[in-house]
């Protein structure tokens, strides 16, 4: 029975001949141009280079043409043998080339054959090597994540067809801009959403879209949240959650995988309820709540949760896995909107080292990795204790995260320090202080914390404003 492996056994049919006569026609029309009116060489290395060629010894000649005509010298046999030096092979290929008649008409034609082959070569390695990690001994969700990294070196097509001027990359990214203009045109919200004004921003009547604090959540971007303990992380990641997955006026709802290292299934949805409807969580936890508030609870769950396109995952532990089940929901038709990660510190490293300090590094940089990937990533950090008694006083900084390489792969850095900490009501105020944001200006912006329902709000939102 075919198990897969088919296509990469050795005995796959290949038009060898073909490749040999191409390679062998490319350098005969080099030889051919030795007044070099022609340019062979030039028109030949838009498509290839000594690396192309399946013949090694075909490839040290055609170094030894493109040196030659470097330094200005004619690419005749005899100054190319002596190019090459000793090794018999590359001269006996050298002199098979040359017993050829070549016309520099069709260095096109045969530049293009060697390319085509040479893409061919570097498509079909590649798998092999995907096709090996994810045959790997081991858990398999790594191996998974091992083969997607193998497979982000496939080529998009032979040397010649790929188009790296400036005036392809504005095309390109014109393409990107105008897409999501004609998205928020047609009044739909590209990116996911925190659920708070003051964070995402908003249209005003008066002076068209007011970006807010951080304007939404960017595909391709890590946003790192940390704060002191019991100020809000939790809850204003599963605002942006909520938010992003529910969708509203201005957005279609986006999946969302929340990764949770820290409560269970159970205990978020739990939570969630309470805060939804005013019910003390105490009083779940003990079940002393009547028949009539738990019809109140199976409702609002069924209605406001049940349908949401939210993962709540508990089972990945490692980054590595992690971002196994990413890919695998970003190939699937719904593909993601948001990941979260609560939280980052207590994430384990599948290839764990002897350095603890350069595991919180691999953790940051990892957790860039998935967003990468395309999809906007909220990673909650934790806060050394040096760092807590700074955030009481107000001072904060993007050093002050968890993890040495926050500063450098995380695109925002935010802090969630309350204003006064010594207010102990149920309503506070706290700030969402930016101290780092890739491509754009620190700022703050207070927000109220609402903690009986769990909810962030903009202040001026409260004021009536």
């Amino acid at each position: 029975m075919a198990d897969g492996t088919t296509a990469f056994a050795d005995d796959v049919d290949s038009p060898l001949s073909d490749v040999g006569d191409a390679e062998v026609g490319l350098i005969a029309c080099a030889l051919a141009d030795e007044e070099r009116k022609h340019k062979v060489v030039a028109r030949a290395s838009l498509h290839v280079g000594p690396e192309s060629f399946g013949n090694t010894y075909n490839g040290q000649v055609w170094r030894a043409i493109v040196a030659a005509v470097a330094g200005g010298a004619v690419a005749d046999p005899v100054t190319i043998a002596e190019e090459i030096g000793p090794d018999p092979r590359a001269q006996k290929a050298l002199a098979e080339a040359a017993s050829r008649i070549g016309s520099p008409a069709a260095v096109e034609q045969y530049a293009e054959r060697v390319a085509a082959h040479h893409y061919r070569r570097t498509v079909r390695a590649v798998l092999c090597d995907a096709y090996q990690r994810a045959g790997a001994a081991g858990p398999p969700l790594p191996a998974v994540t091992a083969a997607h990294e193998a497979l982000k070196a496939l080529p998009k097509g032979p040397r010649s067809r790929l188009d790296d001027s400036m005036k392809a990359s504005v095309k390109s990214t014109l393409r990107r801009i105008e897409e999501r203009r004609l998205a928020a045109e047609g009044g739909m919200r590209a990116t996911a959403r925190w659920g708070v004004r003051a964070l995402d921003g908003w249209h005003c009547e008066d002076f068209g879209f007011y970006e807010g604090a951080v304007g939404g959540l960017f595909p391709g971007k890590l946003y790192v949240l940390a704060g002191l303990p019991g100020g809000g992380k939790t809850s204003l990641v599963w605002q942006a959650a909520l938010a992003t997955a529910g969708g509203d006026e201005k957005s279609k709802g986006k999946r969302v995988l929340v990764f949770s290292l820290e409560m269970t299934r159970e205990d978020i949805c739990q939570r969630l309820a309470a805060q939804g409807l005013g019910i003390p969580e105490t009083r779940l936890e003990n079940g002393a709540i009547t028949a009539e508030e738990y019809d109140a609870i199976e409702a609002w769950m069924n209605d406001r949760l049940a349908e949401l396109p939210i993962n709540i995952i508990t089972d990945c532990r490692t980054i590595e896995e992690m971002r196994a089940r990413v890919l695998a929901e970003l190939a699937g038709p719904d593909g993601v909107g948001l990941v979260v990660i609560d939280f980052l510190q207590r994430a384990k490293m599948g290839r764990r080292g002897d350095d603890g300090h350069r595991d919180e590094q691999d953790r940051v940089y990892e957790a860039k990795g998935i967003a990468n990937e395309g999809v906007p990533v909220i990673a909650v950090s934790s806060m050394s204790k040096s760092s807590q008694a700074r955030a009481t006083e107000g001072k904060v900084g993007v050093s002050d995260t968890s993890g040495s390489g926050t500063e450098y792969a995380a695109d925002l850095v935010a802090f969630l320090v309350r204003t006064n900490p010594e207010d102990k009501g149920a309503r506070v105020e706290v700030r969402f202080e930016v101290a780092k944001r890739r491509g754009g200006p620190l700022s703050s912006v207070t927000l109220v914390f609402d903690m009986t329902t769990g909810q962030f709000s903009t202040r001026s939102e409260n004021s009536g404003s």
